[in-house]
């Protein structure tokens, strides 16, 4: 495995992992983090590096470059040593597969993991249309990377609509979605619904992704929703601001910042959770940023409703009868919505009908038999 990312906080990675593991492969997990080395039965950690957060474009383009020539090196001298008969690339970027150059030379067959479409992912971060001369570059540079793994795997039907749009063919991309694992998040047993209520946010903290409205929908249910709170769990180059802004708002009797919990920690946290809440901007889609956050699906394998904007992506895979939808960016719309679930609990069990529909079409045990074939008929 090959990750611009921490092996540890990333659930996506760690469900491949387990599957390999559990079918009698061993991993090695190139990433970011701050060990060096940390070794389990069948798994090998090695972090390489810490990860760049910041808003300059050109240092975190340097910090992925650094990272590419750091794993070229280690990838082919490992390769010496370990011969893999499989390499699996995550992005962003796309670019890291090329990496892998002499093991795909010498035999081994390679994935491409298109977690976010790059060229969208970073029109929406950077602000840039989607005719910049970057963003065209990077579609290039994805269609090129595409081409050379022997296979492309994705996220939702969205992302492979557009990484098809982009030049990849249509029966080079198959899509593992990143839902819950059933090992991690199983059905939260039913508890009686009190009088208050308890939001949960958990995740990457980043302007795009709408934290700041969630704290400001709160704030105008402050007075109708006394008994209120909202756990916030995670971490980004946002958090320093909404620190800030939960202490002008007054609002530390609410919300709960819980910093980074590592995913395998995660389910009792959420426990304790009435409804999920996310707050991305609708600015994501305009730039054909189709998310669909993770949270979400980790929610809905415990069997916790959302309340979740109206975008395209959620929709595609949720209904009125499995999430609790409000107009994208309008605070006093999500505030009007956690306002209805506080005073009406019975909305939150008549969610969990739709819930159960929705995992038994997606759920983890079918994602993980797809990847393994993927696997088994790459490397025969």
């Amino acid at each position: 495995m090959v990750a611009y990312s921490n092996y540890y906080t990333d659930a996506r990675i760690k469900n491949y992992v387990d599957a390999l593991v559990s079918h009698g492969f061993q991993v090695d997990i190139f990433a970011l983090g701050t060990k060096e080395k940390n070794e389990t039965s069948g798994i090998r950690v090695i972090s390489v590096m810490r990860k760049y957060w910041g808003d300059s474009i050109i240092s975190y383009a340097l910090s992925q470059l650094w990272f590419f020539c750091i794993i070229t090196l280690r990838i082919s001298m490992g390769f010496l040593k370990k011969r893999y008969c499989l390499i699996h690339v995550h992005n962003i970027p796309d670019f890291l597969v090329f990496s892998v150059i002499v093991p795909k030379l010498l035999g081994a067959k390679v994935i491409l993991d298109i977690h976010d479409t790059m060229p969208e992912a970073y029109a929406t971060k950077f602000n840039l249309s989607l005719d910049h001369p970057l963003i065209s570059f990077l579609k290039l540079e994805e269609r090129l990377s595409a081409w050379f793994a022997d296979y492309v795997i994705t996220t939702n039907e969205l992302h492979k609509q557009v990484i098809c749009s982009h030049g990849t063919p249509n029966f080079k991309v198959d899509i593992i979605m990143n839902v819950g694992n059933e090992r991690l998040f199983k059905p939260v047993k039913s508890k009686e619904l009190g009088n208050g209520l308890t939001l949960v946010y958990h995740g990457t903290i980043a302007e795009r992704l709408g934290i700041d409205l969630i704290i400001k929908a709160i704030v105008n249910t402050r007075k109708t929703c006394p008994d209120l709170n909202f756990l916030l769990i995670g971490e980004g180059d946002f958090l320093e601001n909404i620190k800030s802004l939960v202490n002008e708002l007054n609002l530390q009797d609410i919300v709960q910042i819980m910093g980074f919990i590592p995913v395998e920690s995660l389910y009792p946290y959420l426990c304790k959770a009435d409804v999920g809440i996310i707050g991305n901007r609708y600015y994501t889609e305009i730039n054909q940023n189709y998310m669909l956050p993770v949270k979400m699906l980790e929610y809905a394998a415990m069997e916790i409703p959302t309340i979740a904007p109206r975008l395209k992506t959620i929709q595609h895979y949720f209904d009125e009868n499995s999430a609790i939808f409000y107009a994208p960016d309008n605070i006093e719309d999500m505030a009007y919505r956690i306002l209805e679930v506080y005073k009406d609990k019975e909305i939150i069990n008549k969610m969990k009908t739709g819930l159960r529909k929705f995992n038994k079409e997606y759920n983890w045990q079918v994602m993980e038999k797809r990847y393994l074939s993927i696997i088994y008929n790459l490397i025969n």
